[in-house]
């Protein structure tokens, strides 16, 4: 009798191994639904059932008597405990139950900031909250264009859930796309009636904006106040589209296609204006650049010569100066041995050359500094 019962004991245990191992990965029979998650379990192809392991949530069918779609909406609930938590036996009569596999891409940002795309067949419907983006790509032609007609490429992260997993599944093609089509319909016309810099890289209406719009033949009705808030008003123009799909609408959370968009942590992610703005906004930078350069360097060569023509004028006689430094500058060889004809000279040199010695300095340089000197002369009228 005890070798019965160690008997079946490996034999439960054997089979406990292989469904954990092998039936449940492959949905077989069994499956995993892990936390925060749904599967959705089809009879021939037919939806017959959803299983779901999501903590203080429960389908709404579970909690009362409803039919219908409704049924299967997640509400806050507490489900009966299972035995081996996220380990689920669907049915004895695989393959005409199985698990539903669908195609699913999306884009989503993590926590840590980046921005990551999948593209997926999936056997499970994730129902917490995610920031998904909203992409509409910069385009020459079907494009975003702002007020000035530059265009852009806009991305835009909204945070949704789906809190119907049957409806989102099966009562639309494809919940994601259906979603995103609306915003970026509605992002595209909403841009037109404003500028890039001054409106739109963070949504507040700038300064100006009465004007433009005004001239631009906004609708007056559609015209701004410098310091609207543009998200807000862009949300409202989305509820009224999403209204008219049939939607559910609150202040704050949009419903639809089985999916829940919350207004709480939407915003404007990225713009990208035109090549041609960047090649401008580069351009004036480095124009700016240029210019401040210049006036660095006209700065520095203005203290320069005050610097030499104060030298210069504590010389003394800057005739005899002239003739000396005609003479250099006519020596045929480069940094060649002279004698200095003037007292201290080569002290007057180092002053102007910062300290180089007098073979050093090349006939070019002498004759800038007779031209300086000439100058000198003229503009004090000595002879």
């Amino acid at each position: 009798m005890k070798m019965i019962w160690l008997l079946i004991l490996v034999v439960v245990i054997i089979v406990f191994l292989l469904i954990f191992y092998r039936l449940a990965p492959a949905n077989r029979f069994t499956t995993f639904v892990k936390e925060g998650s749904a599967k959705l379990i089809v009879k021939g192809d037919a939806f017959e059932k959803a299983l779901i392991q999501y903590a203080d949530r429960i389908f709404l069918g579970d909690k009362k008597q409803v039919e219908g779609d409704e049924k299967w909406e997640v509400v806050e609930g507490k489900e009966h405990r299972h035995l081996f938590g996220g380990l689920r036996l669907y049915s004895l009569l695989y393959p005409l139950y199985d698990v539903y596999i669908y195609h699913h891409h999306w884009t989503h940002q993590h926590a840590d900031g980046s921005i990551v795309t999948h593209d997926k067949w999936l056997d499970y419907v994730f129902l917490k909250s995610d920031i998904y983006v909203i992409d509409l790509p910069l385009k020459e032609k079907e494009g975003a264009e702002d007020i000035n007609g530059m265009p852009m490429g806009i991305k835009m992260i909204l945070p949704m859930r789906i809190i119907n997993p049957y409806i989102a599944v099966f009562r639309v093609r494809k919940w994601l796309p259906m979603i995103t089509g609306i915003i970026q319909a509605r992002l595209r016309q909403f841009v037109t009636n404003y500028r890039y810099k001054e409106d739109l890289l963070n949504m507040r209406a700038g300064v100006g904006i009465e004007k433009v719009q005004k001239e631009a033949g906004v609708p007056k009705g559609d015209q701004n106040k410098q310091g609207d808030d543009l998200l807000q008003q862009f949300w409202n123009e989305v509820k009224k589209d999403f209204e008219a799909e049939e939607g559910k609408v609150d202040e704050n959370i949009i419903t639809i296609y089985g999916v829940e968009i919350n207004k709480k942590g939407a915003r404007i992610l990225k713009i990208d204006p035109s090549e041609d703005y960047r090649r401008f906004t580069t351009m004036k930078y480095e124009a700016e650049k240029e210019k401040e350069k210049t006036i660095i360097q006209a700065d520095a060569e203005t203290e320069r010569l005050d610097r030499i023509y104060s030298i210069i004028q504590k010389h003394g006689d800057l005739g005899k100066l002239v003739r000396t430094l005609e003479a250099l500058e006519k020596s045929p060889e480069k940094g060649a041995k002279w004698i200095v004809p003037l007292p201290g000279f080569a002290d007057f040199l180092g002053g102007i050359f910062n300290g180089r010695k007098p073979e050093t300095i090349n006939p070019q340089e002498f004759r800038e500094l007779r031209e300086m000197v000439e100058k000198l002369l003229k503009g004090n009228k000595i002879k």
